[in-house]
């Protein structure tokens, strides 16, 4: 089967189900291709902060996210493994608070509410192919079943190892491996699991530095816990083989989270993701976009991640509506990259490094992230 469209979306997460929504309110034929079948788990620390209610309300969807069971985060704690720690509260807001969600009640959500705007949606439909030939064309599916799709304008919000970034390089070989070759190198790798509610939490999402890298917990509001590291990629392969070791060797050498977490045994699968780096890709093709985890555009430790997946797709959506001379997009507050990607980050790259800043300047490093990130 082929189809026509104005535009493919390859990846039905935030990123993707976001651009979804707001080219097919605009007014456009869209399609939106996830190989996967939702709801589904993703690698996420799963906290939504309170700056994405703004993007919430433009897709439509932030009454039905008030309507759930959220964890409303009341407080942010961040220790290194020498027993130092920052407290800190998260203001209130009853209307737009920070919460932890799990990423599959999230982008079930939004990519339900990119079919009700008018995007086509194929799940369980991988991209096998992407190619330009007077337009762009993605083969989907598999075996028999492969289905052709034709569109002017192409947009790859399919993560990490994104088909579309690396057709991005067969296009421009040189400038493109250029600029992303230090985001592909994979010296750091996610690692996320759900365990048993965290009494200890309660109501605050606990960041932990060790000296292999960082992780984070956070109580979900389905009364499950969320846990998720970055770490190296030899420790990421021992949280498959051996739990207690990796646990060890992590979090759990750090002395605040051993003595205040409780058993994080995983109840479901332990996700693995990589390379976690906020180095970004750059489609360099004047119709094609990348948004979101395509683009590894900024550090996991500040919690923005479905931010800017979700201010990428703004901005992408912006762009190809005025190319299609379409109604003006709602307009919205955008926001940087600079504190994660230009301050925390390399100091994160380098844990001891980390370690020593926090130990000499902890209440700075604390009022940095309340302030710069979490309003």
């Amino acid at each position: 089967m082929t189809g026509h469209f104005d535009v493919i979306i390859v990846g039905g997460g935030p990123a993707g189900s976001a651009s979804g929504i707001l080219l097919a309110e605009a007014g456009l034929q869209v399609a939106i291709c996830e190989k996967s079948s939702f709801p589904r788990d993703k690698i996420c620390g799963e906290c939504i902060n309170p700056r994405n209610w703004a993007y919430f309300e433009i897709l439509g969807i932030a009454d039905e996210l008030r309507s759930l069971p959220l964890n409303k985060i009341a407080g942010f704690r961040v220790a290194n493994s020498l027993g130092l720690f920052f407290d800190g509260e998260m203001p209130a807001n009853v209307q737009k608070p920070f919460f932890s969600i799990a990423r599959s009640v999230l982008d079930s959500v939004l990519l339900k509410r990119a079919a009700s705007s008018g995007a086509m949606v194929f799940e369980n439909a991988a991209v096998r192919e992407v190619y330009w030939k007077n337009g762009w064309h993605a083969v989907i599916g598999a075996g028999s079943a492969l289905k052709t799709l034709q569109a002017d304008v192409l947009i790859g919000a399919d993560g990490r190892n994104s088909i579309v970034a690396r057709k991005m390089s067969d296009f421009y070989k040189r400038s493109f491996r250029e600029k992303s070759q230090t985001s592909t190198r994979i010296d750091r790798v996610g690692v996320q699991w759900h365990t048993e509610y965290q009494k200890s939490l309660g109501s605050s999402v606990e960041m932990f530095l060790f000296n292999n890298g960082y992780g984070g917990v956070v109580n979900l509001g389905d009364g499950r816990a969320n846990v998720a590291l970055v770490t190296t990629p030899e420790l990421a392969q021992l949280a498959k083989t051996d739990f207690t070791g990796f646990l060890s060797k992590t979090i759990y050498s750090n002395r605040s989270a051993r003595e205040r977490m409780e058993s994080l045994n995983p109840v479901k699968e332990i996700l693995i993701a990589a390379p976690i780096n906020p180095t970004s890709h750059t489609s360099t093709h004047p119709f094609a976009y990348l948004v979101g985890d395509a683009r590894q555009t900024v550090e996991p430790f500040t919690g923005e991640g479905i931010l800017f997946a979700l201010q990428d797709a703004y901005l992408a959506a912006r762009s190809i509506a005025e190319h299609y001379g379409v109604l003006g997009l709602k307009t919205t507050p955008l926001y940087s990259r600079f504190v994660a990607n230009r301050l925390i980050s390399p100091a994160l790259r380098h844990p001891l490094v980390a370690q020593k800043l926090i130990r000499h300047s902890f209440t700075a490093f604390g009022s940095l992230l309340a302030k710069s990130l979490f309003t």
